[in-house]
């Protein structure tokens, strides 16, 4: 199957490197909009606004942070809070509005929709590339969010074919990592004192379970 714009940042995260493939996609968006939002399509009057509306999560609130050049993001926290003030003034306290202006985050929103569409590409890839559908039959290592995103993705006559797929790799990465957990736990226990040593991924099977459980998303 030849190379697209839709099939390479699939590649990129199923070709290589540990760990769940669609948790590295994730982190390439993410970086990617991170930098994107402190740059001109900061001063974008609809991209703007939807910042000032949805602010930022506190996960995401933390990066932005980190990120060179503290002028953007202060500018992004200056419209932010001259927002949330306006509503208070306009609206008796507790209204409903103002609820909902706390509950949000710009760059989860994007990602969410960027995520879904990614899942989408990743069922195509399986429908018509016969070497992805290969590399897709040996993943032992998805996380529960996005195994249940793939779940969700996928058209046309071979979805449920994929579905099957998407389900059967999703119970390998879960079968494993509770067989991980478990050799963990079981190495406490004195009665295998002395026994076969942990393996290098069973001694890091608590890190490696909070990565999984938290889709990549814990610090």
């Amino acid at each position: 199957m030849r190379e697209t714009l839709y099939t390479i940042p699939v590649w990129d995260g199923f070709g290589s490197g540990e760990g769940c493939p669609l948790c590295r996609i994730y982190q390439i968006l993410e970086k990617q909009a991170l930098s994107g939002i402190l740059g001109p399509a900061m001063m974008e009057p609809s991209i703007r606004e939807e910042t000032n509306r949805l602010g930022f999560c506190p996960r995401h609130m933390g990066m932005l942070a980190r990120q060179e050049g503290k002028l953007p993001f202060a500018l992004l926290l200056q419209t932010r809070v001259g927002e949330l003030r306006r509503e208070l003034r306009s609206q008796r306290i507790g209204g409903p509005r103002l609820d909902r202006l706390l509950g949000g985050c710009y760059l989860c929103q994007q990602l969410e929709r960027s995520m879904a569409a990614m899942a989408e590409n990743v069922a195509l890839c399986w429908a018509e590339d016969p070497r992805f559908r290969e590399v897709f039959a040996q993943l032992d290592n998805l996380c529960p969010e996005h195994g249940w995103l793939l779940l969700t993705a996928g058209k046309g006559r071979r979805s449920r074919e994929f579905h099957q797929a998407a389900a059967e790799a999703l119970d390998r990465s879960l079968a494993k990592l509770e067989g991980e957990i478990g050799a963990f736990c079981s190495s406490f226990d004195y009665r295998n004192a002395g026994k076969n040593a942990l393996t290098l991924q069973e001694k890091g099977a608590v890190s490696n379970a909070v990565q999984k459980l938290s889709a990549g998303k814990s610090e």
